[in-house]
């Protein structure tokens, strides 16, 4: 089972990365964030330095929606409210 961290840790976190990743090629969104080689390696080569949080906790952080707008390619992230996910 994977780790559980605090969505707004997370979200911060992963915010930072981006700040750090080169956006020439766009940022991968939703589900593609666990897929795009670059960000994938930009992600595995952070993680590295640290135990926590793991690439494991970052996988079920997105597949449950996590992140902002900026990884969602609109001005919110997708929701029930919308009409959107589960």
């Amino acid at each position: 089972m994977a780790e559980c961290y605090d969505p707004t840790f997370m979200m911060d976190w992963e915010n930072w990365l981006l700040a750090r990743f080169d956006c020439s090629g766009g940022i991968p969104v939703g589900l593609e964030r666990l897929s795009h080689p670059a960000w994938k390696d930009h992600v595995l080569n952070d993680l590295s330095k640290s135990d926590s949080p793991t690439w494991e906790g970052y996988e079920a952080y997105v597949k449950a929606g996590g992140g902002d707008e900026w990884f969602f390619g609109q001005d919110r992230p997708p929701g029930p409210e919308w009409g959107e996910g589960d």
